[in-house]
């Protein structure tokens, strides 16, 4: 069986000193792993969809870089792995964003009003949850309504703001 596709990515990997090597976890305590570079390989193996990874089963994987089944299962129980795992994946399909977008827009001036509610999300910032309503104008207060807001404002501490007030409404 070759070794294609992920060596490029673990011989890429080994160029780099033992000290930047960590540097490419963002959430998982490295010290509790000793094959680093086979467990970046991990990491960027279980990021790809199952019909791109090369090898296909973990037992393939476990047995091309040397490694039990047991030790992948226990990486996958490190603290911190799947969001490892999220971090390539966004960085491994972030280069499609712009076409998938571009299809939405397409899509979305065909008039199909899913893709106009997605268009309207991703780039106007449209909620449904949001609702706007029409609020009455504010009526003046009556002197009985004043005198309670003088009192209310004395009783919470704020009688310097009473002692502002013009009389004017």
């Amino acid at each position: 069986m070759k070794k294609k596709g992920l060596l490029k990515t673990r011989k890429k990997h080994s160029e780099y000193s033992e000290k930047s090597k960590v540097l490419y976890f963002k959430f998982i305590d490295h010290s509790k792993v000793r094959e680093k570079l086979k467990f970046l390989d991990f990491i960027d193996w279980i990021a790809l969809p199952s019909a791109m990874r090369r090898p296909k089963t973990h037992q393939e994987f476990a047995k091309l870089f040397g490694l039990s089944k047991d030790t992948l299962t226990d990486w996958k129980n490190l603290t911190g792995f799947w969001d490892e795992v999220k971090a390539r994946r966004d960085i491994l399909f972030r280069k499609y964003s712009s076409e998938i977008l571009y299809g939405l827009v397409k899509v979305a001036k065909t008039g199909n009003p899913r893709a106009v509610e997605l268009f309207a999300r991703f780039f106007e910032g449209y909620n449904d949850k949001v609702q706007i309503r029409e609020e009455p104008p504010l009526r003046k207060l009556t002197i009985a309504e004043k005198e309670k807001l003088k009192r209310a404002f004395t009783n919470a501490g704020f009688a310097a703001l009473i002692k502002q007030d013009t009389g004017k409404d």
